[in-house]
């Protein structure tokens, strides 16, 4: 895998969250076919990466009304709120990336 994934995700994380990515490893490689908002079919490939946070400032996780170059709404949503299936969430496939993963504690 290409060192240049996880220097994305590390700067990313950083960027979005104020928070340091340590430990990154990817779980796997995604292919999402999708309609856009816009009716614009869109194909991404969606490399998983996971890790472990340090340095956040971010407090608790909440709805954002920043707006990227997608012109959706950011969220920072709990594994049952995906699960659930209570909001709009692509791809969801990576729910079973999720599966082998150890469970943070409470």
């Amino acid at each position: 895998m290409p060192h240049q994934v996880f220097e994305a995700a590390v700067r990313e994380t950083r960027e979005e969250v104020g928070a340091t990515l340590v430990d990154a490893r990817l779980l796997g490689v995604l292919e999402n076919l999708f309609r856009a908002g816009d009716g614009k079919h869109v194909h991404e490939l969606c490399f998983v990466v996971t890790g472990h946070l340090v340095e956040t400032g971010f407090g608790e996780p909440e709805w954002s009304d920043l707006v990227r170059d997608t012109g959706q709404p950011l969220a920072w949503l709990p594994e049952a709120v995906l699960r659930a299936g209570s909001v709009p969430f692509h791809p969801t496939a990576v729910l079973a990336f999720l599966e082998d993963q150890p469970k943070p504690p409470p």
